[in-house]
């Protein structure tokens, strides 16, 4: 097969034929899935001298047509320019489970697995995948479509063989070109403060709660800078990788030899940093990046769990201190406060003019918790966000707020 475009789709084909004309009629679906019919796939159709008869375009229900065809034996070729899906840990894992010969790939997922593009399907080809994106910080390589080609001969009351086609690197099969949905959002739970001085080195761990047990990891973490400087990053799994590059740690791990049991607090991983200088307030150490995601026990993407950040003790040992994370902000902010005792707070936002954007109302417990900020309806820009007391009419904390 042609390696151009591993657009996936398949097709179960069937032709009607009469005496005046022949219909030649198909659907286009995604690794054989009538669940994921794919629509704007342009489908030719090529005579025995390779010559192109007719075109037409895939609707809703991925359905092609062609009418008025003479007889003869003809291919239906299909190509695409959609956008499709990345490939994430999940499918590395599945292609190193059939490399182990633990799964059997139909020859549509063993098109897809060969994603470096070498003929043979092997662990270079999960290694690829790992390398890439969690060390060369590139998108997963999931970027082209391949199509099968269909011979049918008119005339013939039977239909055709399917037409199969994937995506480099989607062995599962569950991707449609606009992308997998999935909800990647992480819980977040701050731990306690730890204090810091400028110079100081410092270990910091990141852990995880709530899953008994998981096969690997992908983490994306932010980090300050300017503030933070990673020395090392140690982990109680061998396959840990790992890289830095300016503000941002991306790691991997796939725990290929055995099944780690995720104790209460266990620890994913071990920063050792550099203070190069002290936070003017407590803050967290890293913020969890989108797309950050755990495999549970089966391979499986699970946001069951709960993410534990260190928090850094600021210069200021005020009662109620906060922070915005990620901050630019896309959707919505997660603002992390502290309270020494359980109160209602409000939090405004203002524009750059001064106008009252947005008013939200939350409760926070006594000690570190967290509250959701939806700023979905905010336009790109940079905002002020004061947070207050009503109650007793006391400004706790204002920081600069900005919108992407």
């Amino acid at each position: 097969m042609n390696k151009q475009v591993i657009l996936t789709f398949a097709a179960f084909l069937f032709s009607l034929v009469s005496l005046a004309q022949n219909q030649i009629q198909g659907v286009v679906l995604y690794h054989f899935n009538p669940e994921y019919p794919i629509e704007g796939v342009f489908v030719g159709l090529y005579n025995q001298q390779n010559n192109l008869m007719a075109v037409d375009v895939t609707d809703e229900e991925g359905i092609f047509e062609f009418e008025n065809i003479p007889d003869g034996t003809y291919t239906c070729k299909a190509t695409t320019d959609l956008e499709g899906a990345d490939i994430g840990l999940r499918q590395a894992f599945l292609i190193w489970l059939r490399n182990l010969g633990f799964l059997q790939f139909e020859p549509i997922e063993e098109e897809a697995a060969d994603v470096d593009a070498t003929g043979v399907v092997n662990m270079a080809d999960v290694q690829f995948i790992l390398t890439n994106y969690f060390v060369y910080n590139q998108p997963l390589p999931a970027g082209e479509w391949i199509f099968t080609d269909l011979t049918v001969t008119t005339g013939l009351k039977e239909g055709g063989n399917p037409i199969g086609g994937t995506k480099v690197g989607d062995v599962e099969g569950v991707f449609v070109p606009a992308g997998r949905e999935e909800n990647l959002e992480p819980v977040i739970n701050l731990l306690e403060s730890v204090s810091v001085t400028e110079g100081q080195v410092i270990q910091l761990p990141v852990k995880l709660t709530g899953l008994d047990a998981i096969k690997g990891f992908g983490l994306v973490l932010d980090y300050d800078n300017s503030m933070l400087e990673v020395m090392k990053v140690r982990s109680v799994n061998p396959d840990l990788t790992y890289s830095v590059t300016n503000n941002q740690i991306r790691l991997s791990s796939m725990l290929f030899d055995q099944v780690k049991s995720t104790a209460f607090d266990e620890v994913l991983v071990e920063i050792e940093v550099r203070i190069i200088r002290q936070p003017e307030l407590n803050s967290p150490a890293f913020v969890l990046s989108e797309g950050s995601h755990i495999l549970d026990e089966q391979g499986r993407v699970n946001n069951e769990g709960a993410y534990g950040i260190p928090v850094l003790k600021g210069s200021e040992n005020s009662n109620s201190q906060a922070f915005v994370f990620p901050n630019p902000v896309i959707n919505q902010a997660t603002i992390g406060f502290y309270n020494v005792t359980g109160s209602s707070v409000e939090m405004h936002v203002f524009d750059q003019s001064g106008r009252l954007m947005m008013n939200h109302r939350a409760f926070l417990p006594q000690g570190w918790s967290q509250s959701v900020l939806p700023i979905e309806s905010l336009a790109s820009g940079t905002y002020h966000l004061l947070i207050v007391d009503p109650l007793n009419h006391q400004l706790l904390h204002k920081q600069m707020l900005i919108k992407k």
